[in-house]
């Protein structure tokens, strides 16, 4: 998984919803400083709850893909999804991200969501030297593999390891057991208990 020092930058890319939960997670693992880029709609919230965080507000699609090339500049970690949304801003921000990222990155949510409808971002996905981390849950894994939930859950282990092996990624398959693969190796988690099923304990994850 990542492991987070005192020394890390860490920038979170999210759009309507705020991401408070993964912002706190980051923290708590040690992290130095983190940055969120989020729309101008959270700034306040955000600086209220988290007055910690490095709060960067964007208020169009366009000024969101700026202000993400000057805080890619800035970050050593980044992850994307969690209250992204699927609206012209979270293409803009997952494409760039895609294009122009290549150190550790973790990808949830709908940030999967987005990969799921374009191919030719997984393409770029699989190119990475520095192989990503994605976290789906069971439906957001069926979308991924263009398969019904059914399937996944018939097939978990062979699901995540595929998934892993041609998208060159590390996959953190969740559910009440956790299955996590590079592509080679599979390791299950069993540790699960009714308390993650709890809206954006995910979100901790990321």
């Amino acid at each position: 998984m990542l492991r987070i020092d005192f020394h890390t930058h860490t920038t979170f890319c999210d759009g309507k919803s705020t991401p408070r939960e993964m912002v706190e997670a980051a923290y708590r693992m040690g992290s130095g400083l983190v940055r969120v880029l989020t729309p101008e709609c959270n700034r306040v919230v955000l600086q209220t709850r988290l007055p910690e965080a490095i709060v960067t507000a964007y208020r169009s699609a366009e000024d969101a893909k700026e202000k993400l090339t000057c805080a890619m500049e800035w970050a050593d970690v980044i992850g994307i999804g969690p209250g992204l949304g699927v609206e012209e801003h979270a293409g803009v921000l997952l494409g760039t991200v895609l294009e122009a990222w290549f150190g550790p990155l973790v990808i949830d949510a709908d940030g999967l969501n987005l990969l799921a409808s374009h191919a030719e971002w997984q393409v770029l996905l699989a190119k990475r030297a520095m192989p990503a981390i994605v976290t789906p849950h069971i439906g957001e894994m069926a979308r991924l593999l263009q398969k019904t939930r059914q399937q996944v859950l018939n097939d978990r282990i062979d699901c995540c390891r595929n998934y892993a092996k041609s998208q060159h990624l590390i996959c953190v398959e969740k559910d009440a057991r956790t299955v996590i693969s590079d592509g080679e190796a599979i390791y299950i988690n069993t540790s699960g208990n009714d308390g993650m099923a709890t809206g954006g304990s995910g979100d901790v994850l990321t």
